[in-house]
């Protein structure tokens, strides 16, 4: 199994034929709170973007997208069934849309697909400008 890439973006889908279009992909989200307002900040949305190579044709599983807090807590963790066909690529595409997610605080987040006991992730921050 190889993760060839996840990225965290504004807008993302899987087209027709499989192939992800991405469009604003961040590594640095800026909060719309002044400091002294109250947290946790929720973001209105953000995607989650991977593709993974080496699952075997017919594969089946279930993935594990987690967004973790500078602090090391799970902000989201969930489940992600996957299911690869006979007739395609040994791999997956997955894009994931979460709505109204809370950074509880600023700093280095983690987007992280676990699957077949692997974990990959990617880094991203939340910061004032």
């Amino acid at each position: 199994m190889k993760l060839k890439y996840i990225v965290v973006s504004d807008y993302a889908a899987v087209l027709a034929d499989g192939k992800p279009t991405i469009t604003g992909i961040f590594d640095v989200i800026h909060p719309l709170f002044e400091p002294s307002r109250e947290k946790p900040w929720i973001h209105p949305r953000i995607f989650v973007v991977f593709s993974i190579a080496g699952l075997g044709k017919g594969a089946r599983g279930e993935a594990k997208l987690r967004i973790v807090s500078p602090s090391g807590e799970a902000i989201f963790d969930q489940p992600i069934p996957y299911s690869v066909g006979e007739s395609l690529a040994e791999g997956i595409n997955g894009v994931y849309g979460i709505n109204g997610i809370r950074f509880p605080e600023l700093g280095t987040y983690r987007a992280e697909i676990e699957i077949q006991n692997e974990v990959q992730a990617v880094e991203f921050q939340v910061r004032m400008r």
